[in-house]
Order: C-alpha cells, then structure tokens, then sequence
C-alpha cells in the first residue's frame, strides 16, 4: 500500500530537522559547495573542450556528445534519485553520488579516448542528481516551513549555483585541463567528508515506500530521447536528415525518430504512473502533491524561470566569446557580475522574502532580470566591452538570484517529509525541461536572426577566402548558433578542434568575422527581449499563487 503525503509526515518519531547531534548550519556550508561542485561540473568540459581535442586527439562532435549525455542521464534518473532519499535517507543517496562524482571526475580528468570520456561523463551526470537532490531534500527537512533561518538556507542554496557559473572558466582559464577536471573529484570528497560529519541523523522518511524501477526506465529513455532531439536537431535536422547524418533512416533524422519515440515513452509513463495510483502503488510521480496549487503553480513559474534565464546565461557567454572574442579568463571574468548577483541576491532572498513574502520576491525577481534583460540589450553589439555590460549584468543576476532561491522554497514548502525527495527531484526534472526548451528556442531563435544572415556575409565575402576558409567560417556559424544548456553558454569550441581564439587569431578571416559578429550581435539583442517577455510571463503565473502562502 502506498504511503499517502497526508499520513506519511507523521511516520518519523524523530524527525530529521529536530536531531540534536547535527549542525546544520555547518552543513549548509557543505550544501552551497555541492551546488557550485555540480554546476561547475557541468560546465568545465565546454571550457577546456579544444584543450581536451587536442590533447586526446577526439572530435568536438564527442565533447558535445558527452554534455548532451551528462544531461540526459540527469534528467532520466532525476525522478529515481528523489525516491530513492525518501526510501534510503537522503545522506546515503548523497554519499553514493559523491562517490559517483569522484569516480567520473577522475575517469574524465584521464581519459585516453572519447569513448572514455563519454563513459566520465555519464557518470557526473548520474553523481549531479545523485548530489543536488538529496541537498534540496536537506534544506526541506532541516530547516522546515516556519523555522527562521529557512529562507537563508534556500539563499544560500542558490549562492551555491552562482559560485560554480563563474568559477568553470575562471579555473578553465587559470589551469591546464586536467587540473581544472580534477577540482571535481577533490571538492567532492570534501563534500561527502563535511556531510558525513555534519549530518549525523538523517533517517529514511518513507521506508515502506517501494522504488519505481518500471516508471524510472521509462522516464530515463524518454528523456535521454528528448534531450537528444533538442539537442542534436539543429546538426542532423529536425525531420529531415542534413548531409551530417551518415546512417540512412529513409530521409529522416536520427533526432526526429528519437523525439517521436520520447512523445511514445512520456506517454507510456504517465499512464503507467497513473495507473499506479488508482491502485494505490507506490510510483516516482505523486499526484497528491499536483493537488497542492501552490506546488503546482511553483513548478510552472520555475518552468519558465529557467527556460528564460538559462537562455539568457546561454547567450550572455556566447557574445563574449563570438562578438568580441574574449579569451576563457576574459569571458569569466565579463560574466562575473551575474554570478555576484545570484550569490548576493541569493543570499537577500532570505530576509527580503521573509519581509515581503514569497509572492512579491518572486515576482520582484523576475521583473529585475526583465530589466537587466532589457538594459543588456543596447550593449550587445561588437564594438562594446566587458565594462559596459557589468551593470545589466548584475540587475539580472539579481533578479535570477531572488527567483531561483524563493521558487525553490516555495515549491517545496507544500511537500511532506515523508516526499521531500519525490518533491525534490520532481523539481529539478521541471528546472532540467524547462532550460533544455529555453535553448532549443535560443537555437531557432539565433538560427533565424542571425545564422543566415551569416552566412550570407560568409557568401558575399568567399571569393577572396579558401574553400577550407569557408568550410571554417560556416561550421562557425553553425556552432554558434546551436548552444547547449548544458554547456552554460561557454563553449569553446567554434569548429573542430579549434576554438574561438585559434579562428579570431586568422588575420585574413578579420572582415568575414566583424560581419558574422554584427550578424549574431543583432540575434543576441532579440534573445534578450524574449527572455524580458518570459520573465514577464513568470510575474503573470507568480501571482496566481495563493495569498499568504507559508514557505
């Protein structure tokens, strides 16, 4: 019989947030680091990726699998590892993906191949929701609705998230590669050592509860499909196959295939799963917690939270590196102010929230990075400077900071002990769809704003280049075009094997370049005035929470 939200809370005789031998104040320290360890692991391959071509001798088509990768199997597996902390305790769900991250990270730190790279990277993607979740399941548990010092735990929750964008290419800049990927495996043991120490009880909140293994697998081949689709569409095509595609599946892409599949799966899934619940069984979705409006509501503002702020961390990099060709420290150190911005604003978001409530720091936050969006906007252009942009920077920032730490308290303030894992991963399962949609419209966006446009300039200017030139100049502007969300808008690589720098550097390609910056700093400007209009769109959807809300 499944355990219900109503009568499980009140299974735990001790609940975890009560234990007297813990010191979660020092274990919020070891929290913010998970988070920055994480978004720092996700991003560092995109940092040294031609450094790890190079030396390895592999392609970019395999860096860029190896992000896709990472995020497909955070996103299938995302849902299991709630269930699992709810079942196992969220300390051993953490401790077994700290050891998953110290076994990927040195796999990806030494790899003698791609293929072995790939198998790194799969593996940190397995360790991210293997560390993350149970750290939300923490917050949840220990510093439950009503204590005083809960809206600066989910602060600084989202300091952490800030702390790790920007240190990926600062450390990407300052070490060689293998050093930069070791800072994984290192900062790992560190955490799982601190959260070991600091977090002496923390049983299982729903033992009886059992794992979902069929909803699990479907959800992991549905979303490894989708992710897949989003990502790899743009390169082999969205129904038809482009010359890139090498296996013949009758003029269809390997995408297009991959994405119907997903739409089969995801259906299966959600059937099986409510079917689950008629017979009341235990599955990865609970639907009590859909009863819950205020639940309900967070997860469709965070949708577009992260759709439109990963968007715009997609771009903001990206102009950087393409229109004024900034180097890896350079292009840090430019987007700096944003991550100040989360880490301080992060961290206010606790006493501001607590003085204005959930809603109107919510919704103030969102309306700050409409405006930062918009007051970036007549920056974007290739005469500009890293100076220029800091203070459009911050405000965004700020407002991400204010969104992301009170949307995640909030969310979760509706949620059970005894689901604090489930409502957790159900969480970051909304956060993983709604940045891998924010890029895939960053693509189509860039793709018709900009790309063509380039292209044309590339066309107007071939008769004085090399076909080799060319050939150079378009996979340039194909990449541009097609960011990742996984990659946090850093990609350094702007054709095979080579990064921007290496290009920029080709004196004759100087007047082909300029055009193709102009180009794309036009498609970067209208980027911006969409993530202003989602933003807006999050304010619309905030206020339809209930008044009053406790968080």
């Amino acid at each position: 019989m499944a355990t219900t939200p109503a009568n499980a809370a009140k299974k735990p005789d001790t609940p975890a947030h009560q234990a007297s031998s813990d010191n979660k104040y020092l274990m919020l320290g070891f929290v913010v680091l998970a988070v920055a360890l994480v978004t720092y692991a996700i991003d560092i391959l995109s940092v040294i990726g031609p450094e790890v071509i190079k030396d390895i001798g592999t392609s970019g088509a395999v860096i860029d699998l190896g992000a896709t990768l990472l995020l497909a199997t955070a996103g299938g597996l995302v849902l299991l590892v709630g269930q699992a902390g709810d079942k196992f305790s969220h300390k051993k769900v953490f401790m077994w993906g700290s050891g998953l991250m110290v076994i990927g990270g040195l796999i990806a730190s030494f790899p003698v191949n791609g293929e072995m790279l790939l198998a790194g990277r799969f593996v940190i993607g397995a360790a991210s929701v293997g560390m993350v979740v149970p750290c939300a399941g923490f917050l949840n548990l220990k510093f439950p609705v009503g204590d005083a010092h809960r809206g600066l735990a989910f602060g600084l929750f989202a300091s952490g998230f800030g702390f790790g964008f920007v240190l990926a290419p600062i450390l990407g800049g300052l070490l060689g590669w293998h050093i930069a990927s070791l800072v994984v495996p290192v900062l790992a043991v560190v955490c799982a050592l601190g959260i070991s120490r600091t977090v002496q009880s923390c049983p299982a909140q729903n033992q009886n509860t059992k794992l979902d293994l069929t909803g699990s697998m479907l959800v992991l081949g549905a979303m490894v499909f989708l992710v897949v689709f989003l990502n790899e569409a743009s390169t082999y095509g969205w129904i038809t196959a482009t010359p890139a595609q090498k296996i013949d599946t009758l003029g269809l892409s390997i995408p297009f295939l991959l994405g119907v599949l997903s739409i089969i799966l995801w259906v299966a899934f959600f059937g099986y799963e409510r079917k689950l619940h008629n017979q009341k069984r235990d599955g990865i979705l609970v639907f009590a917690l859909f009863k819950n409006k205020t639940f309900s509501i967070c997860l469709i503002a965070c949708f577009l939270f992260f759709m439109g702020s990963f968007a715009a961390i997609l771009v903001i990099p990206q102009f950087f590196l393409f229109a004024l060709g900034f180097d890896t420290l350079g292009l840090g150190l430019s987007i700096l102010p944003v991550g100040i911005g989360i880490m301080v604003f992060g961290y206010l978001a606790g006493p501001l929230g607590d003085k204005l409530g959930s809603i109107h720091t919510v919704m103030l936050g969102f309306l700050t990075m409409a405006i930062g969006a918009l007051a970036l906007i007549p920056f974007l252009r290739p005469d500009s400077t890293g100076w220029l942009t800091a203070i459009p920077l911050l405000v965004f920032g700020s407002g991400f900071g204010l969104v992301y730490a009170r949307i995640s308290q909030t969310v979760l303030s509706g949620v059970p002990p005894a689901n604090a894992g489930v409502g957790s991963g159900t969480m970051f399962g909304i956060r993983m769809l709604g940045g891998a949609f924010g890029a895939v419209v960053l693509t189509v966006t860039l793709t018709l704003t900009a790309a063509d446009q380039a292209k044309d300039d590339i066309s107007d200017q071939a008769k004085g280049l090399s076909t080799a030139q060319v050939t150079e100049l378009s996979g340039l502007v194909d990449r541009g075009a097609a960011l990742r969300q996984e990659a946090g808008g850093m990609n350094q690589i702007a054709s095979d094997g080579k990064s921007y720098q290496d290009i920029l550097q080709d004196e004759e390609l100087k007047p082909a370049l300029a055009d193709i910056a102009e180009s794309f700093s036009f498609g970067f400007r209208i980027v911006m005035i969409l993530v202003a209009l989602i933003s807006l769109m999050g304010i619309v959807i905030t206020w339809r929470l209930p008044k009053g809300v406790a968080t």
